[in-house]
């Protein structure tokens, strides 16, 4: 019995961990490369995958992603937090040769441009987020926890804004 029960101690943990995890982009490498561990997360990694909520939050004015390889995530919000009062607009782009999937067993592969509204009580001015397609392939809704697809909210709050300059947008 205290066997079993320890196992499931153990499972349970674990299991909330795996869930939990949401790469913040840093931008830490200057180079924009969504592949590069060193962008994501103030000590570098993990790159998202098809389980996590990726994270593109404005940091110290660095530049958001550029995907050019093939990638993927489980969801991605674009600005979506206020860490330490910082705001400002934050991008994504899926350039020439990229491809970038949204959703996978536990997420249904939203993606969310510009999260919160402006503040009047703190005097923060609202959240602006920016998707732009320029000559890659972005997907949203692929996996197994949404197989009739995403959704794609542009402005959920705060100020949303999708450039398809070229290439290929699904949702």
């Amino acid at each position: 019995m205290k066997n079993k029960l320890c196992f499931v101690l153990v499972f349970g943990a674990l299991v909330s961990l795996t869930m939990a995890a949401e790469p913040q982009w840093f931008g830490g490498a200057h180079d924009r490369d969504w592949s590069n561990q060193a962008n994501w997360g103030p000590e570098g990694g993990p790159i998202p995958t098809a389980n996590d909520k990726a994270k593109l939050n404005y940091v110290w004015a660095n530049p958001g992603p550029i995907v050019s390889t093939v990638a993927a995530a489980g969801e991605i919000f674009i600005s979506e937090d206020r860490d330490l009062g910082t705001v400002g607009e934050q991008s994504l782009t899926i350039g020439m040769g990229g491809s970038l999937t949204t959703g996978g067993a536990m997420y249904a592969g939203q993606v969310i441009l510009g999260y919160y509204g402006a503040d009047s009580r703190a005097g923060l001015p609202a959240n602006e987020g920016r998707l732009i397609v320029d000559g890659g392939t972005m997907i949203i809704g692929a996996g197994a926890a949404n197989p009739g697809g995403g959704h794609l909210f542009v402005g959920f709050g705060g100020i949303g804004h999708l450039n398809v300059n070229a290439g290929y947008l699904q949702v």
